[in-house]
């Protein structure tokens, strides 16, 4: 209440800036035999492309480029998807400018699989855009099998000649 008995409103505005949200679904190609029953597991290193400037000022750096994001819920500050073979990252700060752009690497991929190729995601606000709160992006990344090509000949171990028509066996181990 001011001095002529009038009451006094307080208004608190405050300018929520959009984060960025990430999932990312691990495909991993099956081979009967090969992890049919197992939860593959796969755990990414994430770093920042580029700086990151805070919209505050436009000018502060938050992240350097090449900073790991670090998972503060994983002993080794990677982010690991789950049993489904998805990847949830939220609360992404989305910089000022060009935004932010984050680096994947797979730092863990089951045996037998060849590791994902890296990529990037980029998260960027419109500065004419004050309603947006959450800028998602989806990514599939799929890991192939390892394959080799394999030739078998036999030959006369006194005679170093082609044994042509014998039967033999044999077996091979990963």
């Amino acid at each position: 209440v001011n001095v002529d008995g009038k009451p006094i409103f307080v208004v608190r505005v405050t300018n929520e800036a959009p984060t960025g949200s990430i999932k990312l679904t691990k495909v991993f190609e099956r081979v009967e035999g090969l992890h049919d029953e197992e939860v593959l597991q796969s755990g990414w290193k994430v770093t920042f492309k580029n700086d990151v400037l805070a919209t505050y000022d436009g000018e502060t750096v938050l992240h350097e480029a090449g900073e790991q994001y670090v998972n503060p819920d994983s002993e080794d500050g990677l982010f690991y998807a789950n049993e489904d073979a998805d990847l949830f990252m939220d609360d992404i700060y989305v910089g000022y400018g060009e935004g932010t752009t984050l680096n994947f690497e797979e730092a863990v991929y089951p045996k037998g699989y060849v590791q994902a190729e890296d990529f990037s995601v980029t998260f960027t606000k419109d500065d004419d855009d004050n309603k947006t709160k959450v800028i998602e992006i989806e990514r599939e990344v799929e890991n192939k099998v390892i394959r080799t090509d394999l030739e078998v000949v036999k030959k006369n171990q006194y005679t170093d000649e082609i044994a042509i028509g014998e039967e033999f066996g044999w077996a091979v181990y990963a």
